[in-house]
């Protein structure tokens, strides 16, 4: 009589298999909604100090439980704008901390993103219409309390914006507007019009511009790179795209990668460049080519801006995981003071 076959039927690795792949996915789930509930249920954290002669403090809270404040903007005067990625309200900050929303911005503005103050005292705001989408963009222009668009840009590669991410205005009124995908900066005039890709990364690089600021000492734009953890200057003054591709200069690189995640970038009048750490949570400073690093353990350092008359930073807390994931932010929502014993 033969020897029956004592290698495993098809039908049964396959029930094997099935039932390895379930186990996993049961894990998965397991530890996705263990994740979740640690987030979600973790006392609110504060950001503190990362070197001597720095103080961090509360500066400002803002209302509502979904205003996800993502972008910041500062006036001459001191007054700090920022508005909210889910919701698009507006709010107009004192330089004592208190709070106003900017009237028809919650109704009009879908997702703000990016913000800055012009040379005229206009505030900028770059709208990506819908949070977590790609819908293209709109700038709008706020100022004598009234809020118009300057252009509608559409969601397309080869002529609009997929992933926009901040806006920079220079002394001529022209408008920068940061895209990571593909990854380039546009410049429009200062009615919107005429768009063209100011700066791109050289060829063999995989860069993703991400914040800008003007460097008016220097007529300049400065872009963070999140993805080459890097920091360039390109002369606004350059006419075309290979002028400013040649022209540009790397302030900051480090080969290491260690996954920064360069966000929002600011200059003060003396040109000290600031910047804020994402993925770090934390806020630094570029002194002579090294990343000095000033405060940590934010929730979510997505922008900064430098106030000159109070020798401070005020920086974001974005909490953007909550964003993402759906898990309950660390509420109330607020903005934070890094300040200095001596000026930089």
């Amino acid at each position: 009589m033969p020897e029956p076959d004592s290698s495993p039927s098809s039908f049964t690795r396959f029930r094997a298999l099935l039932a390895l792949l379930i186990t996993l996915l049961i894990g998965a789930v397991v530890i996705i909604a263990v994740t979740w509930w640690v987030v979600g249920s973790a006392p609110r954290s504060q950001a503190v100090a990362a070197r001597d002669g720095v103080t961090v403090r509360e500066f400002a809270q803002l209302p509502d439980e979904d205003a996800y404040p993502a972008a910041l903007a500062i006036a001459p005067d001191g007054t700090v704008y920022t508005g909210s990625y889910e919701t698009g309200a507006l709010w107009s900050i004192s330089p004592d901390g208190a709070v106003r929303e900017i009237a028809d911005s919650r109704s009009r503005i879908g997702s703000v993103t990016g913000l800055d103050v012009a040379p005229d005292g206009a505030l900028y705001i770059l709208d990506r219409i819908a949070a977590l989408e790609s819908k293209g963009a709109i700038v709008w222009r706020y100022q004598a309390g009234e809020l118009n668009s300057v252009v509608r840009i559409p969601a397309d590669p080869s002529v609009g914006l997929r992933l926009p991410d901040d806006i920079a205005v220079d002394s001529a009124g022209q408008i920068y507007i940061s895209d990571r995908d593909p990854p380039r900066v546009w410049r429009y005039s200062s009615e919107g019009r005429n768009p063209g890709v100011f700066w791109r990364p050289s060829a063999e690089l995989s860069a993703a511009p991400t914040g800008l600021a003007y460097d008016a000492g220097r007529n300049a734009v400065l872009i963070s790179d999140s993805a080459q953890d890097a920091v360039y200057r390109v002369p606004a003054s350059a006419s075309d795209l290979a002028k400013a591709v040649d022209a540009t200069e790397t302030l900051f690189s480090d080969e290491a990668r260690q996954g920064y995640g360069f966000d929002g970038i600011d200059v003060t009048p003396a040109g000290e460049i600031y910047l804020a750490l994402l993925a770090w949570n934390r806020a630094a400073r570029l002194e002579r080519g090294e990343l000095q690093m000033l405060a940590r353990d934010f929730r979510g350092a997505s922008d900064l801006v430098y106030d000159a008359a109070r020798s401070r930073l005020i920086v974001t807390n974005w909490n953007q995981f909550s964003l993402g994931f759906g898990t309950r932010p660390q509420l109330p929502f607020a903005l934070d003071a890094v300040e200095f014993a001596e000026t930089p």
